[in-house]
């Protein structure tokens, strides 16, 4: 059996919501890079992440939802930043009159679309700009494996802006893969470690580091 740990980093916004200046700043000018590297520019591509990127446990969004109903008794609107091609929006629909989804590739957008989920809306968008939402407006905003590639001293600006009172920025993801067997586990890491040394982009190691580094500029967040 093959397991994959998550983690999940939260934020509940008041009307007294401030961003405080975070210790760890971690990223910058990330999703124009991203899409310069070439990432999901071919459909073809974007076909093999639909079909093989692992899914999210219920659970997980199970634990999302209390959190967010904890300062939000109704929750209409969410926003999925980064959402590929759709693995991680679907899920909200069943808690939200409306979901968004948003990723700066096409071919992922149109991978998402092509599954026609109804009640979630798809776009080509970034999180550093997140003007087509108005203020107040999104009761949830979640980032699924996808916070390293983003400019955060411009995303969590527009996360502030656009969060109800008592809405929830989300940020969660799967580190990497453990086999119950562990003669598989061996050979995993060696193509992991060895093979594809040099291949991984450096921002793979807040993968590999459950997101550790990362710190959410916002008084009284927690992991």
């Amino acid at each position: 059996m093959t397991t994959f740990p998550w983690l999940i980093l939260g934020y509940k916004i008041s009307r007294a919501n401030k961003l405080i200046n975070s210790s760890k700043t971690i990223i910058r000018n990330i999703s124009k890079s991203m899409n310069q590297c070439g990432l999901f520019k071919d459909s073809e591509h974007s076909k093999l992440y639909s079909k093989y990127r692992p899914t999210y446990p219920t659970e997980l969004y199970d634990n999302i939802i209390t959190y967010c109903k904890e300062t939000r008794s109704e929750l209409k609107y969410a926003l999925d930043v980064g959402c590929g091609s759709g693995q991680s929006s679907i899920p909200l629909k069943a808690h939200f009159e409306k979901v968004i989804g948003i990723d700066v590739s096409q071919t992922q957008i149109d991978q998402a679309i092509a599954l026609k989920n109804e009640g979630i809306t798809y776009k080509v968008g970034s999180g550093e700009d997140l003007s087509f939402l108005g203020n107040a407006s999104v009761d949830l905003v979640t980032v699924a494996q996808a916070l390293h590639w983003i400019d955060t001293g411009k995303f969590y600006p527009e996360v502030s802006r656009i969060l109800t009172p008592g809405g929830a920025l989300v940020v969660y993801g799967y580190g990497t893969c453990s086999i119950d067997i562990q003669e598989a586990q061996n050979h995993f890491w060696e193509f992991y470690r060895e093979t594809l040394n040099g291949y991984w982009d450096p921002r793979r190691q807040h993968i590999d580091n459950m997101m550790s580094d990362f710190e959410l500029p916002f008084p009284e967040w927690k992991r």
